[in-house]
């Protein structure tokens, strides 16, 4: 039951690495091309791009992930007001009905809240609301002594936004794969720049070749999740991720020039298979 809430939850406390904004912008174009799903405008929102800054940062993804919990909980609101109008409800029904809009009331304000302190970066107010309006659900369903609840498919579906989390998945994944790219480049830099020492190159070398393996991997993982194996994707995801591992621990006994570049593709990959292990 809480496994919907505490997965945008999983999101807003991971989507704080920092992307390029060329990168947003190149990503999001190629999406938006590729799939009638996603949009430009939804894809650009998605990730925060400012387009005055040459930096943009994934909480957008968090504030997004967030904003569905808002959505969700409006069109259960919604739901809820149907029911309580349609005069073929039973009593006892409409009681428990009305507890329930309680509840998604509180949950409601609960969540926004939890986005004003989300945009303070108030990370511990955000964990307090969110982890309060995750209890609705529950609430709610077990609301209904006696009587069968209306409500079970709202209640139990952590699934609502499949297409939005589609969505952000392929975002997540193309992200990756550009971040391999930049990466990449960024190796061919260091190996063709005199002042770096042997025993860096030599480390570089092997980083160069987990991210081609990493790249294979990605692209993989890119046609499983568009094909919807999910399963598959998730393999390739993970063997992705331990490129970013796999390149810092090889530079032995020298300071890696790349610990930045490893941690934020470590994070990247987390965040895609967090999303998804929820499509």
């Amino acid at each position: 039951m809480k496994q919907s809430f505490s997965f945008f939850f999983v999101l807003v406390i991971l989507f704080l690495a920092v992307v390029d904004a060329d990168i947003v912008s190149d990503t999001c174009q190629k999406i938006a091309q590729g799939d009638k799903n996603v949009h430009l405008d939804f894809c650009e929102m998605v990730l925060g791009e400012d387009p005055n800054n040459n930096n943009t940062d994934l909480q957008g993804l968090g504030l997004i992930s967030l904003n569905l919990i808002v959505s969700n909980e409006t069109k259960i609101e919604s739901r809820i007001g149907q029911l309580l109008n349609n005069q073929t409800v039973a009593l006892e029904v409409k009681k428990n009905l009305q507890f329930c809009q309680e509840t998604y009331s509180d949950a409601s304000s609960n969540t926004k809240e939890a986005i004003d302190a989300f945009n303070s970066k108030d990370y511990a107010t955000v964990n307090s609301k969110v982890s309060a309006a995750m209890d609705a659900s529950s609430d709610c369903e077990d609301g209904f002594k006696g009587v069968k609840s209306p409500l079970t498919a709202e209640n139990n579906n952590p699934k609502s936004h499949s297409i939005d989390l589609h969505g952000l998945g392929l975002i997540s994944l193309n992200l990756i794969e550009s971040n391999e790219t930049k990466i990449e480049s960024r190796i061919g830099q260091l190996l063709n720049d005199q002042t770096v020492a042997l025993g860096v190159k030599k480390g570089l070398q092997d980083c160069q070749e987990t991210y081609s393996d990493a790249s294979d991997n990605t692209k993989e993982a890119i046609v499983a999740f568009n094909s919807k194996d999910y399963d598959t994707a998730n393999i390739k995801i993970s063997a992705a991720m331990d490129a970013s591992s796999d390149c810092e621990d090889g530079f032995k006994g020298v300071k890696s020039p790349l610990t930045a570049e490893n941690n934020s593709f470590f994070q990247l990959t987390a965040i895609a298979l967090a999303i998804t292990k929820m499509v």
